[in-house]
């Protein structure tokens, strides 16, 4: 049962991870293609034949709809880290920062022993904790847990 468990835990813990590593992914390509599009407004803003005032027409069109998609992946991305810190509110500071530390970063217990100055003994019962909230919070299905 422990081990499912687990398993369930690091799957969830995983999906967090690549929602937010998505989001900065998403983030830094448009950026690029933001650059890309100002790049060309700036070239092509006097256009001296049709084709360069469609390109020109283009550029600005995919300017503003990059700018609309930034935004958008920032409001997300802030849902998400909002939500995060709704299920950490019921934790005080110390048990908050090892959720994040093993959850999030992967630190494993001795890292997180380390950098706290607790015993590895002391990280495993807060952690083993962690996991039995998730699970009495209904964060994780009986569906999940039991494919598992």
């Amino acid at each position: 049962m422990a081990k499912q468990e687990n398993k369930v835990i690091k799957t969830a813990a995983d999906s967090v991870r690549k929602i937010l590593f998505n989001f900065d992914l998403e983030m830094t390509a448009s950026v690029g293609e933001l650059k890309l599009a100002r790049a060309k407004t700036l070239r092509y803003k006097n256009p001296k034949n049709n084709r360069e005032k469609e390109i020109y027409t283009c550029a600005r069109i995919d300017e503003e709809k990059i700018k609309v998609f930034i935004q958008q992946l920032t409001d997300g991305k802030n849902e998400t880290w909002q939500s995060l810190e709704q299920i950490l509110e019921i934790y005080n500071p110390k048990y908050k920062k090892i959720w994040l530390m093993y959850f999030i970063s992967q630190y494993t217990y001795e890292e997180i022993a380390q950098k706290t100055n607790y015993s590895v003994d002391g990280v495993n019962f807060i952690i083993q904790k962690l996991k039995k909230d998730l699970i009495d919070l209904n964060l994780i299905s009986k569906e999940d847990n039991a494919s598992e």
